[in-house]
């Protein structure tokens, strides 16, 4: 128990471990919540897992994860890309480097190309 209290539960929420035996098992009880962060001006719900230790938050495993421009800017970048523009045009309009897009736009792929 911690200092407040017992930490809640998330049931619905499943290990990112792949060497976890419980990993991608929900309502198993083993991942509780590990406070919150803030990233890209949003708060982000942290949790870990009981059973393998490991930490993880709410964009783990996305596209999202790791990158320091909000949620809304790389949705529209990838959607330019979808409508034809190039890299270079994007990044005029959105006011970042070419290689930003073309770094968003391989994680975006290589994460789709997992998901399938």
């Amino acid at each position: 128990m911690g200092k407040r209290g017992p930490k809640p539960q998330f049931n619905d929420i499943a290990c990112l471990n792949k060497d976890c035996e419980l990993y991608g098992l929900t309502g198993k009880g083993n991942v509780i919540g590990n406070g919150t962060s803030v990233s890209r001006g949003e708060k982000v719900r942290k949790y870990i897992c009981r059973h393998c230790g490991k930490v993880f938050n709410d964009h783990t495993g996305t596209v999202y994860y790791d990158l320091r421009k909000e949620e809304h800017i790389i949705d529209l970048a990838l959607k330019m890309t979808t409508k034809g523009m190039s890299e270079k045009a994007i990044a005029d309009e959105l006011g970042i480097e070419p290689a930003t897009v073309r770094r968003w736009l391989g994680r975006a792929t290589v994460k789709r190309s997992t998901d399938s």
